[in-house]
């Protein structure tokens, strides 16, 4: 259950990362 949450988070900071990435590129 930790584990699954622990990926759950990860992955939304990735999500939130790869946003940011793309947001500075588009500039």
């Amino acid at each position: 259950m930790s584990c699954r949450s622990r990926l759950a988070v990860l992955n939304e900071k990735l999500t939130t990362l790869e946003r940011r990435i793309e947001y500075l590129e588009a500039c």
